[in-house]
């Protein structure tokens, strides 16, 4: 039988480089392997293993002392043990490398195949034993390496998620507090091109109140501003401009906010 579709290896010292469509799992036992990819240069030392495309791969560097051991896998093979496995979630998209661990469940997978594979193949590559095992095995070390990049995809999907809805908090703050008028949520919503929703769970995940209080607060701050630069003379205007309806509501809210009623405001600023 021709093992093309079930593994091929190379031996102990591999400084092949080869363009090819095949899934190249390689395994780290001593010294440095330095992987040059497309996106990247990946070192490697000894314990560590990587998974790639070969079509990936521009070259490598290793060390004199260097044992590396290496699986291929054909990528069509690879793809449709994937889906079968994981359906809709087979992460196939292989712009970066995957890099491991000996001790982590595809370190201790990929020993299992390589043992396999002694078990199996004579010296010329052929195999001797059972082609099942073979399968088996290789099945399994797909389905794990899948996992694993599914898991790493949705941390992945799951920090940029993060990441953006912190930015969003961030400039949503920023432009409540750089503003000269008073907004509403659905203002903010609009100027930064999200929904409502989106808004109120980045404050909620973020900055721990609501967009509606912070937007109060920014009232009150607006209406200080305006106060002690005398852009409004008066308390009612200050609370007309700002959106307070209910004067003597504004008045407190004003010194739970500034620590002095718009009175003192006022008064502070025509005695300087």
């Amino acid at each position: 039988m021709s093992v093309s579709g079930v593994f091929s290896r190379w031996g102990e010292r591999d400084d092949f480089i080869e363009r090819s469509s095949h899934i190249n799992i390689k395994l780290i036992g001593r010294g440095r392997f330095d992987v040059i990819a497309d996106e990247g240069r990946y070192e490697l030392k000894s314990g560590m293993g990587i998974v790639c495309s070969s079509e990936r791969i521009a070259g490598y560097v290793t060390g004199e002392a260097t044992e590396a051991r290496t699986i291929l896998i054909d990528d069509a093979v690879f793809r449709g043990v994937l889906t079968d496995h994981l359906g809709e979630r087979a992460p196939i998209d292989w712009a970066r490398a995957n890099v491991f661990r000996m001790e982590t469940r595809i370190g201790a997978l990929v020993r299992s195949a390589l043992f396999v594979i002694d078990e199996n193949f004579d010296t010329d590559e052929r195999c001797i034993y059972s082609e099942t095992s073979l399968r088996l095995t290789r099945d399994a070390l797909i389905v794990a390496i899948g996992e694993c990049m599914a898991r790493g995809r949705a941390a992945l999907d799951e920090q940029l998620r993060l990441a953006g809805s912190k930015a969003l908090a961030r400039d949503a703050i920023d432009f409540v507090r750089a503003s000269l008028d008073p907004l509403s949520i659905h203002d903010v919503a609009t100027a930064l091109g999200v929904g409502v929703r989106a808004l109120q769970g980045a404050f909620r995940k973020h900055v721990g109140a609501s967009p509606a209080f912070v937007l109060r607060m920014a009232r009150l701050d607006g209406a200080h501003r305006d106060l002690e630069s005398g852009l409004t003379a008066t308390a009612h205007d200050a609370a007309r401009k700002w959106g307070f309806s209910n004067a003597g509501r504004f008045s407190s809210e004003y010194y739970e906010r500034i620590g002095e009623f718009p009175s003192e405001t006022i008064a502070r600023r025509l005695s300087g």
